[in-house]
């Protein structure tokens, strides 16, 4: 059964339909695909699951994906992403700009949504340096919104020496999956 085929229409804000949405395919094929790789073909069915992880532009994509299919992810590590897409289309909002900046969405999300009890079973890790080539200020707001909704997301920030590179996020990734595998 394919996993994209069967989101329910009534717990997202916005059309799901088949065909409905051109900006919708991108998601279509990569989310079955990841319980099929992690789990069928391989034969791993235990935990920690399938943890969305990602540094840079790779963390602002497991940032979405956690938050829009909380179901097809155990957890999620995100090193220093930018969450909001006003970053590459300013002012311009559509349906699908909208659904993949977490910024937006998170801060209009209910607070009754059946979503909630899924982000608040996981872990989750969000965190950003703030020296060289960081933009913490999206991991601010998002911090900010989960806190006001009451999800459990442990948003960090790393000091202004903290630059936005592979070093660093070995480091953090050394600090940080003790936390999400515990």
């Amino acid at each position: 059964m394919a996993v994209s085929s069967t989101l329910r229409t009534s717990t997202w804000p916005v059309r799901w339909h088949r065909g409905s949405n051109p900006g919708r395919s991108w998601s279509s094929p990569s989310t079955p695909s990841i319980q099929y790789i992690a789990k069928e073909r391989n034969g791993w069915d235990s935990l920690p699951g399938v943890i969305a992880f990602g540094c840079s532009l790779g963390a602002t994509h497991a940032v979405n994906l956690y938050l829009r299919f909380p179901y097809l992810f155990d957890g999620c590590l995100a090193l220093s992403g930018i969450y909001t897409a006003k970053y590459g289309f300013g002012d311009y909002m559509d349906e699908v700009v909208y659904q993949n900046s977490p910024v937006d969405y998170m801060a209009n999300f209910p607070t009754d949504h059946p979503y909630m009890d899924l982000y608040r079973s996981r872990k989750a890790v969000i965190c950003c340096g703030q020296g060289a080539w960081e933009q913490p200020d999206t991991t601010r707001q998002l911090k900010q919104i989960f806190e006001q909704k009451g999800i459990p997301v442990w948003v960090d920030l790393w000091g202004y020496d903290v630059k936005h590179d592979w070093d660093w996020w070995y480091q953090q990734v050394v600090y940080y999956m003790p936390y999400i595998l515990g």
